[in-house]
C-alpha cells in the first residue's frame, strides 16, 4: 500500500495520484470540531444498509453503518449546519469552479452525516453514486484509525493517512474507486459530506 497524504497541510495540498484529490488540515474550526465530539456521543444514530442506502432493522442488517444526519430544517442542527455549509462552500469555490459545477442544477444542496463504523467494519470498495457531484470526508475521531483507501487503474492502494480535522475532497465520478474500514478496537467517526442532484434530507 502506498501512503499519501504523511505531512501536516494547514493550507491544503493537491495530488494527482491515484486520481485527483485534496487534502487540508485543519479543515474545521475549534468550535465546530468540539461541537462534532459532542455530537458523536449524544447523536441519534440511524441504521443505514451499505448495499442500497436504505433503513434497515438491526435484524435483517448484514452491513451496515450508523450515521446522525445533520438536517439543515432541524433546530438541533440548523446553526451548525449553517457553518458546515459556509465552511464547505468557501472551500470548494477556492479548489475550483464549484460554481460553475452546480449552477445549472438550482436542487444541488450540501448534506452532512456524522459517520460512526463499528471497530473492524468495513465498508467495500465502491465509487460514489451517479448524483453526487463532490465528496468530502473529514476525520473526526479517534487520534489513530483507518484513513481512507483510494484505488487506481492498476489497483494500486494508496492510503490518504488519518489525521483528526484532516479532509479528503474529491469530485466523484465511476473511476474513483475507495473504501474505509476500521481495524481499530475503538469506534470510528468522520464527517461525511457530499454535494448532490437531489434533496437526500
Amino acid at each position: 500500500m502506498i501512503k499519501v497524504a504523511e505531512e501536516h497541510y494547514p493550507q491544503g495540498k493537491h495530488f494527482s495520484d491515484p486520481w485527483e484529490f485534496w487534502v487540508i488540515d485543519d479543515f474545521l474550526s475549534k468550535e465546530i470540531y468540539n461541537e462534532l465530539l459532542h455530537i458523536k456521543d449524544n447523536g441519534e444514530y440511524e441504521l443505514v444498509d451499505m448495499s442500497n442506502g436504505v433503513r434497515v432493522s438491526q435484524k435483517n442488517a448484514i452491513a451496515s453503518k450508523h450515521h446522525v444526519r445533520l438536517r439543515r430544517w432541524n433546530a438541533k442542527y440548523k446553526s451548525l449546519y449553517k457553518q458546515l455549509e459556509e465552511t464547505c462552500n468557501n472551500t470548494l469555490q477556492c479548489l475550483f469552479d464549484y460554481k460553475q459545477l452546480i449552477n445549472w442544477n438550482e436542487q444541488t444542496n450540501l448534506v452532512f452525516d456524522l459517520v460512526r463504523c463499528e471497530p473492524k467494519y468495513v465498508y467495500q470498495k465502491h465509487a460514489d453514486h451517479w448524483d453526487k457531484l463532490i465528496s468530502i470526508v473529514v476525520y473526526l475521531h479517534p487520534e489513530n484509525a483507518n484513513g481512507t483507501t483510494l484505488f487506481g487503474p492498476d489497483q494500486k492502494e494508496y492510503d490518504v493517512i488519518w489525521k483528526p480535522n484532516r479532509a479528503l475532497i474529491f469530485k466523484t465520478s465511476e473511476e474513483k474507486i475507495h473504501m474505509y474500514k476500521n481495524t481499530t478496537d475503538e469506534y470510528r467517526y468522520s464527517l461525511n459530506v457530499y454535494t448532490g442532484y437531489r434533496d437526500w434530507e
